[in-house]
């Protein structure tokens, strides 16, 4: 699927390029970052559910980084990597973009 892309600049000049839209692979997989890690048992006749991982979050954001971004100053090498040496303020700058296009984008 042939997707359009966004490109923006962050403070730090720092130019971003994603796509428009997730598509519903690519936010399933996002969301099975949580959903494997999930284990609902039985104890007493109850369902009880074990342990979540804090660091859930971090994997479930690298995974839309992955899916999301394209280009970082029209490089699409290392992005993950690369996202995560920006400095934080960018950093910030790119998951408050891709994070709230894919929602309103998937949601359609």
């Amino acid at each position: 699927m042939e997707r359009k892309t966004i490109k923006f600049n962050t403070s730090g000049g720092f130019e971003v390029e994603y796509k428009e839209f997730l598509t519903g692979g690519e936010a399933r997989e996002i969301q099975n970052v949580y959903l494997d890690s999930i284990n609902v048992g039985m104890e007493g006749g109850e369902a009880k559910m074990g342990s979540i991982k804090g660091s859930l979050a971090n994997k479930a954001q690298d995974k839309l980084i992955e899916k999301s971004v394209v280009s970082i100053n029209g490089d699409p090498q290392k992005i993950l990597e690369r996202i995560l040496d920006l400095p934080s303020k960018d950093f910030n700058e790119v998951l408050e973009k891709i994070d709230l296009d894919s929602e309103k984008k998937t949601e359609k």
